[in-house]
């Protein structure tokens, strides 16, 4: 017995793995493990090695095959996990156990792990896929005292299509992988598992070997059923490169909105300031036109009053005259100076150099709206999940907690449209992630539904050509604008399949 101990922990025996690249795969890479399956026999000790990968810190997937003999031993045996960035001799134990569908779980003894995320989404035939594990031809045990140091074996290839065998779901793929390699992950660019590696065809005859992994829609079946939870994200891989390309691109184009903005705002101020210049040109002419005639009327008023001075008659004279005269000549040079003086000048500031941003302040009537919808008295909601109603993969959903208004305006900031049942919904059409969601509320039965599509390309994108033709989704929409929301999110959801591929139920309570 002493001998067989000392044996299963030289086989734990690890170094240090090499230090890994900035990407998807490789950062997965540490969550990849050997998984060691030790039984005593008569006259000695019988092992057998695969790989596996973490879902949580503490659990392991790997294949039912590769612990079936300590599954089914009953003399003393165990099972030793070997992490490729620790020395630590860990030894585990069978949590859950599935032969028919090749998959078991693991739970570790004294150590954590970080997990690796599993894919839900729809994937594209011809993707390019990477298998991580510890294949046989590779990672020999050449002695049963020493395990070669060495980190999960990548190997890379494209998934073919889905099949059924024996009616278990599984991933045909060109990964090349061997006998080691079972219970491995079969992950995406992005790191997130796939499949979980079980067997290769035959290739004696020197035909093309292909590998099978169990697909990720089987593994959350299994571990839903075993109580076993793990990560599922669902949306697209998009490798560090293509993402910063992307946001390189979206910066472009926001600088180039930005500058022809700019460029037509400045026209507009240009087009405006020459039409406000002519004006003023045209009252400058005005006031100096004035101001001359004014000064020629000044002038013969004045040559009025001189003569009317000079030519007075003595017998009868008749100073008014050349008074009026002077004095009107005074009275008019005083005008035509100021007529003169107070013209407009082109220098003037007539009106502002920019246009304010149409980004700014709302105008008063739809600010008055939304100061409307938010002051309806909103329904305080919380929900819980509905096991028996729902339909999922991962760890059970938390709670809901909602508000809603008597108008639709769920949490004083998204309007939700009516259904025409008497309930409320929303649906929404992510631009990165390959799913269409729509979020229902019933009032009168306290239920709030989550249904997901994960639709093919081709549906996605008009899903999404349609999702850029919806109205404000704001609580300031008016009566016209909720019925219009209403019918592009129909026309939304009429494209999906019959049955969404995720349905959550929640029961719902005030309060």
């Amino acid at each position: 017995m002493a001998r067989f101990w000392r044996i299963l922990a030289a086989l734990l025996a690890l170094i240090w793995a090499a230090p890994s690249l900035a990407d998807g795969v490789e950062d997965a890479r540490p969550s990849v493990v050997r998984v060691i399956a030790v039984i005593e026999v008569p006259g000695g000790v019988r092992y057998g090695t695969g790989s596996g990968f973490a879902i949580s810190p503490t659990r392991i997937v790997t294949n039912a095959h590769v612990v079936e003999m300590v599954y089914n031993a009953s003399g003393p045996s165990g099972i030793g996990i070997v992490p490729g960035n620790t020395r630590k001799r860990i030894g585990a134990r069978i949590v859950a156990y599935d032969p028919a569908r090749d998959l078991a779980v693991l739970e570790v003894q004294g150590a954590r792990f970080t997990p690796l995320k599993v894919y839900g989404g729809a994937f594209r035939d011809g993707s390019d896929v990477v298998a991580l594990g510890y294949p046989g031809n590779v990672d020999e045990l050449t002695d049963a005292t020493v395990i070669e140091p060495q980190a999960a074996v990548r190997a890379g290839g494209n998934f073919s299509n889905m099949s059924r065998i024996d009616g278990v779901e599984v991933m045909l793929h060109t990964a090349q992988i061997a006998h080691g390699n079972s219970g491995g992950p079969l992950v995406d660019q992005c790191g997130r598992v796939l499949g979980v590696n079980t067997f290769v065809t035959r290739n004696e005859r020197g035909d093309a070997s292909f590998g099978f992994a169990i697909s990720s829609s089987e593994l959350r079946a299994f571990l839903k059923r075993n109580g076993q939870s793990a990560g599922v994200v669902d949306d697209e891989c998009v490798p560090p490169e293509v993402a910063e390309a992307r946001k390189l691109a979206e910066q472009a184009k926001a600088d180039q909105e930005k500058a022809r903005a700019e460029m037509e705002a400045k026209a507009r101020a240009d087009a405006e300031r020459q039409q406000q210049l002519a004006l003023i040109q045209e009252e400058r002419d005005n006031r100096m036109a004035l101001s001359a005639l004014l000064l020629v009327l000044a002038a013969l008023a004045g040559a009025y009053g001189l003569m009317a001075q000079h030519r007075q008659d003595p017998e009868n004279p008749q100073p008014w005259k050349a008074r009026i005269g002077l004095g009107g000549a005074a009275v008019l040079i005083v005008i035509a100076a100021a007529a003169f003086l107070t013209r407009p000048s082109l220098s003037d500031p007539v009106f502002p150099a920019a246009f304010p941003a149409a980004s700014e302040e709302p105008d008063a009537a739809s600010k008055a709206a939304a100061d409307a919808a938010s002051a309806e008295p909103a329904r305080k909601i919380s929900c819980t999940i509905d096991e028996g109603r729902s339909e999922y993969y991962a760890a059970d959903p938390a709670p809901v907690a909602l508000s809603i208004s008597e108008g639709g305006c769920v949490n004083g900031r998204t309007q939700y449209a009516a259904s025409g049942d008497g309930a409320w919904q929303r649906v929404a059409v992510p631009k990165e992630e390959n799913v269409v969601s729509r979020l229902t509320f019933d009032p009168k039965a306290m239920t709030y539904t989550q249904e997901r599509w994960l639709p093919d390309a081709e549906t996605m994108a008009a899903a999404r050509a349609a999702k850029d033709k919806l109205p404000s989704q704001s609580c300031d929409l008016p009566e016209a604008g909720r019925k219009q929301l209403a019918d592009a999110q129909r026309k939304i959801t009429s494209g999906m399949s019959s049955a969404p591929d995720e349905r959550l139920v929640f029961r719902c309570k005030a309060g």
